[in-house]
């Protein structure tokens, strides 16, 4: 029996492994900070010894492989504070303002749909419109009807959201007021458009 095939087909084998260990595997393209649409192309070079010519080199190219980064959307929101209009300490009758920043955090412009809705929990009650700042605060643009859908935001741009509330009658020192903006179950990830606010 010859044993010399078996013996090549098993160095073109330890070959062929050694190249496919050095590529990359077909995964889904993460491409943080990448624009959406961009397009990547990566080709892998690999030398190896010819089995059968001991010293001799063998040059292989793989094939280019293209890839457009695709467009991910996502927004996150968090709290930017709580402003007393009246100044000093909180009391009943005072108008609290709690801003909230809304950010793009997708690889590509996005326009924001902003409900003009939020909920409060304590002794509190929403009063009035929100308003959006597109200019760090500088200015406010109150919303007039039930939503309004902002101009498009670069990735990595926000807003801000104003929410006014009046602390209602009956509150007491230590009173807890919350102000939710946005409703997504539990604060999961990937959740659909709620048609509610």
């Amino acid at each position: 029996m010859n044993k010399r095939p078996r013996s090549i087909y098993h160095k073109l084998l330890a070959a062929t492994l050694f190249i496919s260990g050095t590529l990359p595997l077909a995964s889904p393209v993460f491409a943080e900070g990448t624009a959406a649409g961009t397009a990547i192309s990566n080709t892998a070079n690999a030398t190896y010894e010819n089995p059968n010519a001991p010293g001799t080199t063998i040059n292989t190219t793989s094939n280019t492989v293209n890839v457009t980064v695709a467009e991910v959307a996502g927004i996150t929101i968090s709290s930017s504070g709580v402003t007393n209009v009246s100044g000093g300490s909180v009391k009943v009758g005072d108008q609290l303002n709690y801003t909230y920043t809304v950010t793009n955090v997708g690889n590509d412009p996005t326009r924001f749909r902003i409900p003009n809705l939020a909920a409060v929990t304590g002794p509190a009650t929403v009063s009035g419109s929100l308003s959006i700042s597109t200019d760090g605060g500088k200015t406010w643009t109150p919303i007039t009807g039930t939503e309004v859908i902002t101009n498009s935001v670069p990735a990595g741009g926000s807003i801000l959201v104003q929410v006014p509330i009046t602390v209602a009658a009956g509150a007491k020192a230590n009173d807890v007021i919350s102000v939710k903006l946005g409703d997504t179950p539990g604060d999961a990830q990937n959740q659909l458009r709620n048609p509610n606010g």
